[in-house]
């Protein structure tokens, strides 16, 4: 019998160490070359865990895109034997994908499963650009201009072809054919321009870029070469902050065809990826030498117009002067024209309003004198990016003559902010009819408390404070005092009915003193209460 037991108790410390050492297996990468564009995957899977796992923490690499998802949980059952076993499994995905050509490694890093800290081996990727099916579809990156000045944008061009024979899936407008350019991702010395981004002809649909859709024009049956394609085209605009040589790494396409038409079709959907050149990008600092006082920022080619809504106005009365900005270059991060000193016109107010080629400011004036008799010109520099004629520009606008007639009569102008005068009425807003002081003998002043009374003036709000303290501590200690808050009921309620029910009387008072329902005072059972 004792051997029976000990066998028992030994069996159930193995299978309890079983299952508190969990077992860890890590799979992949799967496929362990992958072509460029495309994505490895490995997954990490616990067995007969227990306890709860640390956060999986994957070193990170240089051009290795890593997306984990997980833990999936999972439990299950097995009979062997006749005897039940049960465990869990944790499950975690490791999805892997090169941003460029060339081999990868994360190093060996230790992950904690539950009981115990595991070692995760050395994990090894190798990319390569894929040459099958290369000629079903074409991929061109074009930078316009690709030598610029700092602050002047950048359009980049993405022109896409996929193979005619393959039809394009566009479920809800969204076109199966993804492109990748990962500098775009974080483009260090380059800012994105809102709103700068286009497309122009042919149809719209949106195609996938950097995993979001971009919108692109679309042109059926375009001709390159002996092969007919279908064609989409779509922009990129950022707006370099800093001088250098920016390197454009290589851009993928990927896209599928010959997929599966009914479940009886053991054809394969393939995987085709188009690989763009490299490009690169010059950046010229803004010169020096020949920048004009109060310039802007404004790189490009510009035109400044300027107009007002009225020519004839009355003192008072307002008139807007609109200067408008309009060419190529960066209208969104410039400083428009400013007006400098105005003689006889105060400004009101301004409004600005920047658009994709231009940049419009209105400034709402009104005339304080009759005199005035045009709107002021204004100065604005720029620097010009025209090719063999980069330089600094001073354009200035032409006076705009207006006619400015007096105020109505009986009417006049409102004083401005800040420069309000009383008006001073004679023998009411100035002091008149007063009579002189007759000689005296000057009035004693009181005498200056002494410091007894000042302490006692400061002490006096901490007396009150205190005071009403002591007075709430007291409240509080009768309100948790049961026993006596009892007595002092019964007291009362005794001496009520003493003088007309001494018998009510004497039950009350026992009610209370014992916190019982009168009733229960005044039964047969008292004795045995008691």
């Amino acid at each position: 019998m004792v051997r029976r037991v000990l066998g028992f108790l030994v069996g159930l410390a193995c299978s309890w160490g079983v299952h508190a050492q969990e077992t860890l297996e890590v799979v992949g990468p799967k496929p362990a070359l992958v072509a460029l564009g495309d994505e490895s995957v490995v997954e990490f899977v616990i067995e007969n865990g227990s306890g709860q796992p640390g956060e999986l923490k994957v070193p990170q690499v240089p051009g290795l895109t890593m997306r984990l998802d997980g833990p999936q949980e999972s439990s299950w059952a097995r009979v062997i034997n006749g005897r039940r076993t049960a465990g869990r499994t944790l499950r975690w995905v490791l999805r892997l994908r090169p941003r460029r050509v060339g081999h990868f490694e994360i190093p060996s890093f230790r992950f904690d499963t539950g009981s115990r800290e595991q070692v995760v081996q050395k994990l090894v990727l190798d990319c390569e650009k894929s040459v099958a099916n290369a000629s079903r579809g074409f991929l061109e990156l074009t930078a316009i201009p690709d030598r610029v000045y700092v602050g002047e944008p950048v359009q980049f061009v993405f022109d896409v072809g996929v193979d005619a024979r393959t039809t394009p899936d566009q479920t809800r407008g969204l076109v199966h054919v993804f492109v990748e350019q990962p500098w775009f991702e974080s483009p260090e010395g380059m800012v994105s321009v809102e709103g700068a981004d286009g497309v122009a002809g042919g149809s719209k649909v949106q195609l996938g870029f950097n995993n979001v859709a971009a919108e692109a024009a679309y042109t059926p049956n375009y001709v390159r070469g002996a092969l007919t394609y279908h064609r989409f085209t779509f922009t990129r605009t950022l707006m370099p902050t800093r001088p250098g040589t920016f390197e454009i790494g290589d851009s993928t396409m990927k896209f599928e065809f010959g997929g599966p038409r009914s479940p009886f079709d053991a054809r394969r959907a393939k995987s085709v990826f188009v690989y763009g050149e490299p490009l690169t990008v010059e950046v010229l600092p803004l010169p020096e030498e020949g920048r004009p006082a109060g310039f802007g920022n404004a790189v490009g080619r510009f035109q400044l117009e300027a107009a007002a809504d009225k020519h004839h106005v009355r003192v008072g009365d307002s008139v807007k002067l609109t200067l408008k900005v309009v060419g190529k270059g960066n209208t969104e991060f410039l400083e428009p024209p400013a007006l400098g000193e105005l003689d006889g016109l105060h400004l009101l107010g301004r409004n600005d309003n920047r658009g994709k080629d231009s940049v419009v400011v209105e400034y709402d004036l009104t005339p304080l004198r009759d005199d005035v008799t045009e709107l002021p010109s204004v100065t604005w520099s720029y620097f010009d990016t025209t090719p063999g004629g980069e330089r600094y520009i001073t354009v200035h606008t032409d006076s705009i003559p207006i006619v400015v007639d007096p105020p109505a009569e009986g009417g006049g102008l409102a004083a401005l902010p800040g420069d309000e005068e009383a008006s001073v009425v004679v023998g009411v807003d100035d002091i008149y009819d007063m009579k002189p002081i007759e000689a005296s003998d000057p009035v004693p002043l009181e005498a200056t408390p002494g410091p007894g009374r000042s302490a006692a003036w400061v002490l006096l709000p901490w007396a009150i404070s205190l005071a009403f303290a002591a007075f709430w501590r007291a409240r509080r200690r009768r309100r948790a005092d049961v026993r006596g808050r009892r007595a002092a009921s019964a007291r009362r309620h005794y001496r009520e009915l003493r003088d007309t029910d001494p018998t009510a009387a004497l039950a009350a008072y026992l009610a209370d003193r014992l916190d019982w329902p009168e009733a229960a005072v005044i039964g047969p059972d008292l004795a045995e209460r008691l």
